[in-house]
């Protein structure tokens, strides 16, 4: 499979206008609209989908029909073949519809996006709320008035619910499961209910993105029917940067307002490179006749994330001084330095280049002190070596010698030349470290 795929939700419904249909011409503008979306990717017509369109109402016989409409009317089109089922959300007759799952390039497998289990918890601690408070209520109002019975104004229970309705009245929402570049995504669409109740009642649609999360969700998309922020504790909201809300304005039917009804989010911890462009409005007058929908359609393309990988010096320390013998003692071994000068950590480099500044220094002044002395014939240990278990990195003991005065000022080069490289390696180590 292609490391890039198109994700796309388009409502389908707007009430003056009689909605989703299954007859040709309908469907014919329908497919029209989605093909000049998914078919602009990188792969072009072979870009793999997955799409869903949301509130198609009617019984289950003409939901199949419009399926069976819509994979004949797209094959007949673009010449490509897609797979089209569809997903009865459940709610009550009066919310009940039906979400169709389009997928072209990718096998799919659908389930239930359960949205009640998770508001039935939100209803249920709602409606102890509101007792608690219609109870201290009642005990308020008994001090103060003589107790009537079936006045036309008594307060009631129902009346401190901040939401008067049962789970059973809510839409679930589908999850298309999909395998992208060899790992599992998760899909989920949904169709909360209106403004009047998603847009007051802000636990509803947080309920409906922390039950996405719950069920291992990579990408909710949808319409979600709230003007405000989405919650951001699991799922980062792409719409933000839209530049267009996703319905057409009331009194111009042919330009996006600025509401931005329709959404998509992403899981904060997502494997996934995911982006979403703006909406689409591709079912405006001037283009395709009258509106199927006052919904533009939204999607976002998903990509294969890649690796990051730590920046590193893009020119590494080298010294251009091979280090001197002095006694027949190796004091500078070349490759080990090598090694050692490009640590992963470059606190690391930094406090052994300090190391060897203060070691070489400290040989230099033993020198001039004692002139008549060298360093011991035991190879010395190089602070940006491993230490040894059993050679410890000590000042070795002066011992006397007979050495001329032309190997005595070898050696006093010698130590110069490593002071000089120690600082030299502090002074990149501290550019690295910045």
């Amino acid at each position: 499979m292609d490391d890039d795929l198109t994700v796309f939700s388009w409502n389908l419904r707007k009430k003056s206008y009689g909605g989703m249909t299954s007859t040709a011409d309908t469907v014919k503008r329908v497919v029209d609209g989605i093909s000049g979306v998914v078919d602009k990717g990188p792969q072009g017509a072979d870009t793999p989908f997955v799409g869903f369109l949301l509130e198609i109402v009617g019984v289950d016989d003409n939901v199949a029909r419009i399926c069976r409409t819509i994979k004949r009317q797209y094959h007949k089109a673009t010449g490509k073949r897609i797979s089209v089922t569809s997903q009865n959300t459940d709610g009550s007759a009066h919310t009940q519809e039906s979400i169709i799952v389009m997928s072209r390039g990718t096998k799919v497998t659908s389930s239930k996006f359960n949205v009640q289990e998770g508001l039935a918890r939100f209803i249920e601690d709602d409606k102890a709320n509101a007792a608690r408070r219609f109870g201290e209520r009642q005990v308020e109002l008994a001090k103060r008035f003589r107790p009537r019975k079936d006045h036309p104004y008594q307060s009631k229970e129902e009346h401190f619910r901040t939401l008067n309705r049962e789970p059973e009245w809510f839409r679930n929402g589908t999850i298309a499961e999909v395998k992208h570049a060899g790992r599992k995504l998760r899909i989920a669409s949904v169709h909360a209910p209106g403004p009047d109740v998603s847009d007051k009642v802000e636990q509803v649609v947080d309920t409906i993105v922390n039950s996405a999360a719950g069920q291992e969700v990579d990408i909710l998309i949808g319409d979600l029917n709230r003007r405000g922020a989405m919650p951001a504790t699991h799922f980062e909201d792409l719409s933000r940067d839209w530049t267009s809300g996703t319905t057409f304005g009331k009194n111009d039917p042919e330009q996006l307002g600025t509401t931005r009804w329709d959404r998509v989010l992403a899981r904060n911890d997502r494997r996934f490179d995911i982006a979403s462009p703006d909406p689409v409005a591709i079912t405006r007058p001037a283009n395709l006749g009258a509106p199927l929908t006052d919904h533009a359609l939204v999607f976002a393309r998903v990509t294969r994330r890649t690796a990051r990988t730590p920046p590193v010096p893009t020119e590494p320390f080298t010294f251009n001084t091979p280090a001197p013998n002095i006694a027949g003692a190796d004091l500078h071994s070349l490759e080990a330095s090598r090694a050692m000068v490009q640590p992963a950590d470059p606190t690391l480099l930094y406090e052994a280049a300090s190391d060897r500044k203060s070691t070489s220094e400290q040989l230099q002044k033993q020198l001039e002190d004692n002139p008549l002395t060298s360093p011991s014939t035991e190879p010395a240990s190089d602070p940006l070596s491993p230490p040894s278990a059993t050679s410890p990195l000590t000042e070795p003991p002066p011992t006397t010698t007979t050495g001329t005065d032309s190997a005595m000022e070898e050696s006093a080069e010698a130590m110069e030349a490593m002071a000089a490289e120690g600082e030299e390696i502090a002074e990149v180590a501290e550019l690295v470290l910045l």
